[in-house]
């Protein structure tokens, strides 16, 4: 069973939503691969390779998602999260999508709880999590449902997302 690979490496995620079957690829692409063997022969330790290697991607994930202004992410602040559970953990550029894709997940989500109570137009936090639907075809079914209980005014299933993979802990100020 896959859960969201990024935040799962936070060791936080409690999926409310079926996930897809499947692997990441982690260690079949040839970067994988040539990270592995860095990380092997590195005699600083492998979560220095790890990172060297993840961040750049984290970094380009980060800036091609869209974010809203309230929760934005860095790639930065993604790394810490990911860090203590990455040692000897070969992570791809896939990886980089997926953990991006989820916290943007919870960042829309918050956004759509927060536009909903303040009764703000939550029109784009819909359009991003439609969005994000498509993107992780895993949580299509649960993102779809949450959209369409929001659509008629409800955020229970939101709140429950949010509160089991303890999203508002990424966007604290």
């Amino acid at each position: 069973m896959r859960i969201l690979s990024a935040i799962a490496l936070t060791g936080t995620v409690i999926m409310l939503a079926g996930c897809s079957g499947g692997s990441s690829g982690a260690g079949t692409s040839p970067q994988g691969i040539q990270a592995k063997e860095a990380a092997d022969s590195s005699a600083s330790g492998a979560p220095a390779t790890i990172k060297a290697q993840y961040l750049p991607l984290l970094r380009q994930e980060t800036a091609q998602a869209i974010w809203p202004k309230a929760y934005a992410i860095s790639a930065d602040t993604i790394w810490d999260f990911t860090e203590t559970t990455a040692q000897d953990t070969l992570l791809t550029a896939t990886d980089a999508r997926q953990s991006v894709e989820a916290y943007n997940t919870c960042a829309w989500s918050l956004q759509l709880i927060k536009d909903t109570k303040g009764s703000h137009s939550n029109g784009t936090d819909l359009n991003r999590l439609s969005a994000l639907s498509v993107a992780q075809p895993g949580m299509k079914d649960f993102l779809d449902s949450m959209i369409s209980e929001a659509k008629l005014g409800g955020i229970t299933k939101t709140q429950q997302y949010v509160e089991a993979n303890q999203c508002v802990r990424f966007f604290a100020k």
